[in-house]
């Protein structure tokens, strides 16, 4: 049966540069419930999230249910990278959300 990658959470969180708050916050918003920085850490030191919340964690983190799972599913998208790729082509910070002015 797979078990629940918290090492994977970890990775998709660093990868995003968002804090264990940031991730929280978003997990909030995706499931109307409150969540706190202490979840997240919980999530992954060995701590398994309820169904509510794995799917508000898997929304937050740019991943499926399954990604967050060992052996099932797909690798995960190197979201970092995608992200990248935006801001390279739209000039812009994504993280800081500010727009890059371009040089002239």
């Amino acid at each position: 049966m797979p078990r629940f990658d918290h090492a994977r959470v970890r990775e998709l969180r660093t990868r995003l540069k968002l804090s264990q708050t940031e991730v929280a916050h978003r997990v909030a918003q995706a499931t109307g419930r409150p969540c706190r920085r202490q979840h997240v850490h919980e999530w992954e030191r060995g701590t398994t999230p309820g169904a509510d919340y794995l799917f508000g964690l898997a929304r937050a983190l740019g991943a499926t249910p399954n990604d967050l799972y060992e052996d099932w599913g797909t690798p995960p998208v190197d979201v970092a990278a995608v992200i990248e790729e935006t801001e390279k082509a739209w000039g812009i910070n994504l993280h800081e959300r500010k727009l890059k002015r371009p040089r002239v």
